[in-house]
């Protein structure tokens, strides 16, 4: 039997997925917050937006004493516990964020470590933030597949189920990502069988284009996005219509 389990990887997904496949991160020792207007200080220098790919914007906030992160607009919020010198943890997950500064000494970028890959997103205006939102909303409006969408997912889908993904047209997160989980996704590719049709079925409020795929013996559901080269970028899927 095909699991019905939603299978997330990549991208704002990508923080889901791993966080509850990875195996427990032995504890390490935290050193304690800031406190009052020191801790509003030194947090302050890292809230803001920043260009996790051309689709996904990466979010600091602070709440209370600490950071949190959030990829894209989903509801998903992860705290960030602070390890000293610009490193943070995402908590219970096995992840984490530096950051840069450039030679004033601002903040300038931050990059996720996670399975064994390291992915730059620079810090971003609010300028360049709203340009994100108005290229995702035009996406919503049109009602159309991003260019090269399907041909993108039925390589991606062909590729696992073959065990050998073309990993040069992923990101190096989705990449770093699909090794890690490629056993697993490809067993329930294979038990689902090869693909008859592929139906674009609407996008969805990050501008991740969505797809029913009919195979062999049943069908699945997909969510992917895709950069201005084609790559997959992220991507989301659950058997079942």
């Amino acid at each position: 039997m095909v699991s019905t389990r939603e299978t997330k990887w990549g991208l704002a997904a990508v923080l889901t997925l791993f966080g509850a496949a990875a195996s427990a991160v032995a504890a390490t020792q935290v050193p304690p917050p800031h406190k009052g207007a020191a801790a509003d200080v030194v947090l302050q220098q890292y809230t803001g937006s920043y260009e996790f790919s051309p689709v996904t914007v990466f979010t600091i906030q602070q709440q209370g004493d600490h950071l949190t992160a959030r990829f894209g607009s989903g509801a998903r919020v992860d705290d960030l516990i602070d390890q000293g010198r610009d490193q943070f943890h995402l908590k219970g997950l096995d992840a984490s964020v530096s950051f840069a500064r450039d030679s004033g000494g601002h903040v300038s970028s931050a990059t996720l470590h996670q399975n064994g890959v390291d992915t730059v997103a620079p810090r971003i205006s609010s300028a360049r933030v709203d340009a994100i939102r108005h290229a995702i909303e035009a996406h919503l409006r049109s009602g159309q597949p991003a260019p090269g969408s399907e041909a993108a997912l039925r390589q991606l889908i062909d590729g696992i189920r073959s065990g050998a993904p073309d990993y040069a047209h992923m990101s190096a997160q989705l990449a770093g990502g699909t090794r890690a989980m490629l056993p697993d996704f490809q067993k329930a590719l294979t038990e689902l069988g090869a693909i008859r049709l592929i139906k674009f079925q609407g996008v969805n409020s990050d501008g991740w284009d969505q797809y029913l795929v009919q195979h062999e013996r049943a069908a699945s559901s997909w969510q992917i996005a895709i950069d201005e080269r084609g790559s997959v970028v992220g991507a989301l899927w659950h058997s079942g219509g």
